[in-house]
């Protein structure tokens, strides 16, 4: 094995499907996406970041943050931001190794309860959310509902 790829990766794409949750992919390929468009469909237009800020009632400082990727927009200021530049979003299917990815997931996950039953007789005392094991006089409150 090499000194210069210790966990032997051909790529960035290799390690990300590799070792990066599919959500987290999904997330990041969407900002940068998104990025990309919001970008590109204001230059078309040749809307400056002002004019832009302007038009939706942002300030200019915030556009240029989201361009920069340095924030990220609740889903009412990209609509602000999208509707001047005759965008919108769309819900689509995943493609490629993301969808892979993702399907396997979803896989493993169905498997896990089945794993999680079959637990070993040593296993430590189930937790009720605290952090702190089960106690007796805890378990009567949460089957009565009084949590």
């Amino acid at each position: 094995m090499s000194t210069d790829n210790p966990l032997n990766l051909t790529s960035w794409e290799d390690f990300k499907y590799k070792h990066v949750s599919p959500d987290i992919i999904a997330e990041s390929d969407f900002l940068a996406d998104l990025l990309g468009e919001f970008i590109r469909a204001r230059d078309e237009l040749k809307i400056t970041q002002a004019q832009l800020a302007e038009m939706t009632g942002l300030k200019q400082a915030a556009i240029s943050r989201l361009e920069r990727g340095d924030a990220v927009p609740r889903i009412d200021t990209l609509i602000k931001l999208l509707v001047p530049l005759g965008k919108t979003i769309a819900i689509v299917p995943l493609e490629g190794k993301l969808a892979e990815c993702a399907a396997a997931k979803a896989t493993a996950s169905k498997k896990a309860p089945a794993e999680a039953k079959a637990k070993p007789a040593d296993a430590s005392p189930a937790s009720h959310g605290s952090g702190a094991p089960y106690s007796p006089g805890y378990a009567p409150m949460q089957a009565k509902g009084n949590r």
